[in-house]
Protein backbone atom coordinates (compact mmCIF):
# COMPACT_ATOMS: atom_id res chain seq x y z
CA UNK A 1 0.00 0.00 0.00
CA UNK A 2 1.29 3.43 -0.52
CA UNK A 3 1.33 5.47 2.05
CA UNK A 4 0.96 9.62 2.17
CA UNK A 5 0.97 12.12 4.61
CA UNK A 6 -1.79 15.12 5.14
CA UNK A 7 -1.98 17.90 7.68
CA UNK A 8 -5.48 18.74 7.80
CA UNK A 9 -6.71 22.25 9.72
CA UNK A 10 -10.61 22.54 10.16
CA UNK A 11 -13.34 20.59 10.07
CA UNK A 12 -13.78 20.26 6.04
CA UNK A 13 -10.26 19.43 5.66
CA UNK A 14 -10.46 16.92 7.35
CA UNK A 15 -13.77 15.58 6.36
CA UNK A 16 -12.18 16.00 2.90
CA UNK A 17 -9.69 13.32 4.09
CA UNK A 18 -12.27 11.01 5.39
CA UNK A 19 -14.09 10.77 2.17
CA UNK A 20 -10.84 10.68 0.18
CA UNK A 21 -10.25 7.39 2.21
CA UNK A 22 -14.04 6.33 2.22
CA UNK A 23 -13.82 6.75 -2.00
CA UNK A 24 -16.54 4.19 -3.05
CA UNK A 25 -16.60 1.80 -0.11
CA UNK A 26 -19.99 0.30 1.06
CA UNK A 27 -18.48 -0.72 4.73
CA UNK A 28 -16.28 1.92 6.55
CA UNK A 29 -15.25 1.02 10.43
CA UNK A 30 -13.87 3.38 12.60
CA UNK A 31 -11.75 3.56 16.08
CA UNK A 32 -12.85 6.68 18.02
CA UNK A 33 -13.35 7.08 21.53
CA UNK A 34 -10.00 5.33 23.00
CA UNK A 35 -10.12 5.75 26.78
CA UNK A 36 -7.79 4.66 29.34
CA UNK A 37 -8.48 2.77 32.54
CA UNK A 38 -7.27 4.44 35.90
CA UNK A 39 -6.25 1.91 39.28
CA UNK A 40 -7.55 4.55 42.18
CA UNK A 41 -6.02 3.34 44.61
CA UNK A 42 -8.07 4.93 47.21
CA UNK A 43 -11.49 3.25 46.71
CA UNK A 44 -9.31 0.05 44.82
CA UNK A 45 -11.35 -0.09 41.76
CA UNK A 46 -10.65 0.71 38.31
CA UNK A 47 -12.51 3.65 36.51
CA UNK A 48 -12.39 4.37 32.86
CA UNK A 49 -10.63 7.76 32.18
CA UNK A 50 -13.72 9.41 31.39
CA UNK A 51 -14.86 12.69 32.50
CA UNK A 52 -18.29 11.66 33.35
CA UNK A 53 -16.53 8.93 36.05
CA UNK A 54 -13.47 11.30 37.37
CA UNK A 55 -15.72 13.07 39.95
CA UNK A 56 -13.14 13.29 43.47
CA UNK A 57 -10.94 15.89 43.61
CA UNK A 58 -8.03 13.06 43.65
CA UNK A 59 -8.92 12.55 39.97
CA UNK A 60 -8.39 16.43 38.87
CA UNK A 61 -5.26 16.26 37.38
CA UNK A 62 -6.01 13.12 35.19
CA UNK A 63 -9.03 14.22 34.40
CA UNK A 64 -7.68 17.47 33.33
CA UNK A 65 -4.52 15.69 30.87
CA UNK A 66 -6.79 13.09 29.87
CA UNK A 67 -10.55 12.64 30.25
CA UNK A 68 -12.07 14.87 27.37
CA UNK A 69 -9.99 12.81 23.94
CA UNK A 70 -12.46 9.94 24.64
CA UNK A 71 -15.51 11.98 23.94
CA UNK A 72 -14.12 14.84 21.99
CA UNK A 73 -12.96 11.72 19.45
CA UNK A 74 -15.84 10.06 19.81
CA UNK A 75 -17.97 13.66 19.16
CA UNK A 76 -16.11 13.97 15.95
CA UNK A 77 -15.75 10.35 14.88
CA UNK A 78 -19.66 9.82 14.85
CA UNK A 79 -19.59 13.31 12.98
CA UNK A 80 -17.17 12.10 10.49
CA UNK A 81 -18.43 8.71 9.51
CA UNK A 82 -22.37 9.80 9.48
CA UNK A 83 -20.87 11.87 6.40
CA UNK A 84 -20.31 9.02 4.48
CA UNK A 85 -22.36 7.75 1.83
CA UNK A 86 -21.35 3.89 3.10
CA UNK A 87 -24.00 1.81 3.39
CA UNK A 88 -22.83 -0.29 6.30
CA UNK A 89 -20.69 2.26 8.71
CA UNK A 90 -19.54 0.63 12.32
CA UNK A 91 -17.44 2.70 15.17
CA UNK A 92 -15.23 0.51 17.69
CA UNK A 93 -13.98 1.76 21.03
CA UNK A 94 -10.68 0.18 22.01
CA UNK A 95 -9.69 0.61 25.92
CA UNK A 96 -6.13 0.96 26.74
CA UNK A 97 -6.05 -1.80 29.54
CA UNK A 98 -3.08 -2.29 30.70
CA UNK A 99 -0.42 1.11 30.89
CA UNK A 100 -2.13 2.44 34.21
CA UNK A 101 -3.44 -0.34 36.20
CA UNK A 102 -1.81 -1.93 39.70
CA UNK A 103 -1.38 -5.44 39.50
CA UNK A 104 -4.18 -5.10 42.72
CA UNK A 105 -6.71 -4.14 39.66
CA UNK A 106 -9.32 -6.54 38.20
CA UNK A 107 -9.40 -6.39 34.53
CA UNK A 108 -12.34 -8.83 34.50
CA UNK A 109 -13.75 -6.78 37.42
CA UNK A 110 -13.95 -3.70 35.38
CA UNK A 111 -15.19 -5.21 32.48
CA UNK A 112 -17.74 -7.48 34.39
CA UNK A 113 -18.98 -4.00 36.00
CA UNK A 114 -18.99 -1.82 32.68
CA UNK A 115 -21.14 -3.91 30.07
CA UNK A 116 -22.48 -0.80 28.28
CA UNK A 117 -21.72 2.29 26.47
CA UNK A 118 -20.61 5.49 28.67
CA UNK A 119 -23.97 7.47 28.87
CA UNK A 120 -21.88 10.32 26.91
CA UNK A 121 -21.22 7.98 24.50
CA UNK A 122 -24.71 7.14 23.93
CA UNK A 123 -26.23 10.14 23.86
CA UNK A 124 -23.87 11.11 21.01
CA UNK A 125 -24.50 8.13 19.07
CA UNK A 126 -28.71 8.80 19.01
CA UNK A 127 -27.68 12.43 17.72
CA UNK A 128 -27.45 10.44 14.09
CA UNK A 129 -30.50 9.53 12.76
CA UNK A 130 -28.24 8.23 9.53
CA UNK A 131 -26.84 4.77 11.02
CA UNK A 132 -23.98 4.01 12.24
CA UNK A 133 -23.80 0.86 14.62
CA UNK A 134 -21.47 -0.35 16.87
CA UNK A 135 -18.70 -3.02 16.07
CA UNK A 136 -18.26 -5.31 19.45
CA UNK A 137 -16.09 -8.16 19.68
CA UNK A 138 -17.42 -11.43 19.67
CA UNK A 139 -18.54 -13.86 22.63
CA UNK A 140 -15.50 -15.90 24.02
CA UNK A 141 -15.68 -18.73 25.95
CA UNK A 142 -12.35 -18.54 27.83
CA UNK A 143 -11.13 -15.47 29.01
CA UNK A 144 -12.18 -12.01 29.97
CA UNK A 145 -14.89 -11.12 27.69
CA UNK A 146 -14.58 -7.12 26.88
CA UNK A 147 -18.06 -6.47 25.31
CA UNK A 148 -18.99 -3.88 24.01
CA UNK A 149 -15.26 -2.80 24.14
CA UNK A 150 -11.94 -4.31 22.49
CA UNK A 151 -9.58 -4.59 25.07
CA UNK A 152 -5.68 -4.09 23.95
CA UNK A 153 -5.02 -7.27 26.16
CA UNK A 154 -6.86 -9.15 24.24
CA UNK A 155 -5.87 -7.80 21.18
CA UNK A 156 -2.61 -8.21 22.13
CA UNK A 157 -3.35 -11.75 22.58
CA UNK A 158 -5.37 -12.90 19.81
CA UNK A 159 -2.44 -11.43 17.58
CA UNK A 160 -0.25 -13.84 18.95
CA UNK A 161 -2.13 -16.76 18.68
CA UNK A 162 -3.33 -15.75 15.05
CA UNK A 163 0.27 -15.12 13.94
CA UNK A 164 2.04 -18.18 15.85
CA UNK A 165 1.36 -20.62 12.42
CA UNK A 166 2.21 -17.66 10.03
CA UNK A 167 5.80 -17.00 9.99
CA UNK A 168 8.81 -17.45 12.65
CA UNK A 169 9.23 -13.61 11.42
CA UNK A 170 7.63 -11.22 9.09
CA UNK A 171 9.43 -8.67 7.07
CA UNK A 172 10.10 -5.45 8.53
CA UNK A 173 9.05 -6.26 12.40
CA UNK A 174 10.83 -3.67 14.35
CA UNK A 175 10.87 -0.19 14.64
CA UNK A 176 13.43 2.38 15.68
CA UNK A 177 13.21 3.74 19.10
CA UNK A 178 14.52 7.23 19.98
CA UNK A 179 18.11 6.41 19.92
CA UNK A 180 17.46 5.23 16.58
CA UNK A 181 17.76 1.98 17.30
CA UNK A 182 15.95 -1.07 15.50
CA UNK A 183 13.34 -2.61 18.52
CA UNK A 184 11.59 -5.85 17.80
CA UNK A 185 8.02 -5.73 17.54
CA UNK A 186 6.56 -9.20 16.36
CA UNK A 187 8.74 -11.08 18.38
CA UNK A 188 9.00 -9.44 21.49
CA UNK A 189 5.70 -8.61 22.73
CA UNK A 190 6.87 -6.19 25.12
CA UNK A 191 3.84 -3.88 26.54
CA UNK A 192 4.48 -0.94 24.77
CA UNK A 193 5.11 -2.71 21.53
CA UNK A 194 1.51 -2.61 20.61
CA UNK A 195 1.99 -2.40 16.84
CA UNK A 196 0.49 -6.17 17.10
CA UNK A 197 -3.22 -5.19 18.80
CA UNK A 198 -3.13 -2.17 15.92
CA UNK A 199 -2.98 -5.17 13.23
CA UNK A 200 -5.06 -7.30 14.86
CA UNK A 201 -7.75 -4.40 15.25
CA UNK A 202 -7.96 -3.70 11.66
CA UNK A 203 -8.05 -7.40 11.14
CA UNK A 204 -11.30 -7.76 12.95
CA UNK A 205 -12.33 -4.99 10.87
CA UNK A 206 -12.18 -6.58 7.40
CA UNK A 207 -13.26 -9.80 9.18
CA UNK A 208 -16.00 -9.25 10.84
CA UNK A 209 -17.57 -6.28 9.12
CA UNK A 210 -16.29 -6.50 5.75
CA UNK A 211 -14.91 -3.62 5.64
CA UNK A 212 -12.52 -2.21 2.74
CA UNK A 213 -12.20 1.24 4.41
CA UNK A 214 -10.63 1.54 8.26
CA UNK A 215 -10.16 5.01 9.93
CA UNK A 216 -8.60 4.70 13.46
CA UNK A 217 -8.55 8.49 15.74
CA UNK A 218 -5.77 7.61 18.22
CA UNK A 219 -3.45 9.74 20.35
CA UNK A 220 -0.44 10.99 18.11
CA UNK A 221 2.48 9.60 20.79
CA UNK A 222 1.34 5.47 19.31
CA UNK A 223 2.40 6.98 15.52
CA UNK A 224 5.34 4.95 14.89
CA UNK A 225 3.20 1.63 16.46
CA UNK A 226 0.03 2.51 14.88
CA UNK A 227 1.58 2.73 10.98
CA UNK A 228 4.05 -0.58 11.66
CA UNK A 229 0.28 -1.93 12.80
CA UNK A 230 -1.88 -1.00 9.47
CA UNK A 231 1.11 -2.61 7.34
CA UNK A 232 1.17 -5.70 9.58
CA UNK A 233 -2.35 -6.25 9.10
CA UNK A 234 -2.15 -6.34 5.19
CA UNK A 235 0.55 -8.01 4.81
CA UNK A 236 1.16 -10.06 7.53
CA UNK A 237 -2.63 -10.81 8.67
CA UNK A 238 -4.10 -10.43 5.15
CA UNK A 239 -6.54 -7.82 6.02
CA UNK A 240 -8.98 -6.78 3.14
CA UNK A 241 -9.37 -3.16 3.73
CA UNK A 242 -7.65 -1.28 0.65
CA UNK A 243 -8.09 2.09 2.45
CA UNK A 244 -6.55 2.55 5.81
CA UNK A 245 -6.68 6.17 7.24
CA UNK A 246 -4.50 6.93 10.66
CA UNK A 247 -5.64 10.15 11.93
CA UNK A 248 -3.45 11.22 14.70
CA UNK A 249 -4.16 14.12 17.49
CA UNK A 250 -3.08 15.59 20.99
CA UNK A 251 -4.39 13.20 23.29
CA UNK A 252 -3.83 15.56 26.68
CA UNK A 253 -5.15 18.70 27.98
CA UNK A 254 -7.55 19.19 24.61
CA UNK A 255 -10.82 21.10 25.32
CA UNK A 256 -12.53 20.88 22.23
CA UNK A 257 -12.86 19.41 18.78
CA UNK A 258 -11.66 22.69 17.19
CA UNK A 259 -8.36 22.52 18.97
CA UNK A 260 -8.50 18.73 18.42
CA UNK A 261 -8.19 18.93 14.93
CA UNK A 262 -5.43 21.97 14.74
CA UNK A 263 -3.46 19.15 16.23
CA UNK A 264 -4.29 16.26 13.57
CA UNK A 265 -1.71 14.35 11.52
CA UNK A 266 -3.04 11.74 9.25
CA UNK A 267 -1.81 8.96 7.03
CA UNK A 268 -3.55 7.32 4.03
CA UNK A 269 -2.51 3.44 3.22
CA UNK A 270 -3.57 2.90 0.10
Amino acid sequence: MRLTRHFPRGYESLRALVHQAADDSQSVVMQAGHFLLYYDSVDGRILPCLAESLVEARHAEIKNNYAQFPILTWRLGLRLLASLPARDKRIMVVVNDWQYLSKKGSRADFYANHRYLPESYVAELARYSDPVTLLEPKKIKMGTSTAPFYGEMNLRNRYQRHTAGIAQKPPSCSLPDAAGVQKEVYCSYQAGDCAGEIAEMIYEASSRAAATCFINLYPLVCREFVEKGSQLAVDLLGSTCTSILNIGFQSTAVLDCNQLIETAEATLHR
